[in-house]
């Protein structure tokens, strides 16, 4: 499914913003590993709590688990297709992970839902 200009453009600034200052103290080191609730038509990131899009920051190297909260048929699926596609899965407490091995922005969408239904992880 393509995903609009505007929608490209908004994953970009958001990837930009999560990616802070170029000072990088210890402070200022992403985590090697996030959570990512999945919805009934939604992501949120657990730890900044943002939704449509979720995004967020890890670590080279870092792993983002994707967790079925609420019962219904998503997936996650990266735009480029870089990076391992889940299943379709619909119980609550299924799980998708994915280990990111170099830098970038990786833009992810579920398989059903299509753009509407999207987040970005940036690895730093």
């Amino acid at each position: 499914m393509e995903r609009s200009p505007w929608l490209s453009c908004l994953f970009v600034l958001l990837a930009l913003t999560a990616c802070g200052d170029n000072d990088t103290g210890p402070d200022d080191l992403p985590p090697s590993s996030l959570s990512v609730d999945l919805g009934n038509d939604f992501y949120q990131s657990i730890r900044n709590g943002s939704t449509e899009p979720a995004f967020d920051t890890v670590a080279v190297n870092g792993t983002v688990t994707w967790t079925w909260i609420e019962e219904g048929e998503h997936g996650v699926a990266f735009d480029d297709g870089s990076l391992p596609t889940s299943a379709l899965m619909t119980a609550v407490g299924s799980q998708h992970s994915v280990t990111f091995p170099a830098t970038g922005t990786f833009l992810y969408s579920c398989q059903v839902h299509g753009p509407q239904m999207a987040g970005s992880i940036v690895v730093r």
